[in-house]
């Protein structure tokens, strides 16, 4: 398998096996790493999210979540937060994203404060 399918099979991963731990009643979530949007949009389908938003850093991954997710913000983790608004959200999601930053706790600190 060459790496360029190894990228693609990576950003189209649905995680459906989270979904019996998502907690009940969320109306608005964010997911940081969403690839291609498939965990986001299964929130909407599956637990009935309202409102989904999402960080992703791939642009081609976020060029396709865009028509899943209702706000797919393309940046880095940290450089997204300036834009993610304080106290919005009910549940915050970082599925398989933090063992790829230098700084995970630093973007757990920032999240908490908002």
């Amino acid at each position: 398998m060459q790496q360029e399918e190894k990228k693609e099979i990576y950003y189209c991963n649905n995680r459906k096996e989270v979904i019996p731990f998502v907690p009940q009643g969320l109306e608005r979530t964010l997911e940081f790493g969403c690839g291609q949007g498939l965990f986001s949009e299964l929130l909407k389908t599956e637990t009935n999210v309202k409102e989904t938003w999402a960080v992703e850093i791939d642009e081609k991954s976020e060029f396709i979540a865009e028509n899943k997710i209702d706000k797919v913000i393309c940046a880095d983790a940290l450089d997204a937060l300036p834009v993610i608004p304080d106290h919005y959200f009910d549940c915050v999601f970082f599925l398989d994203v933090l063992e790829h930053l230098v700084l995970p706790w630093k973007l757990l600190n920032e999240i908490k404060k908002s």
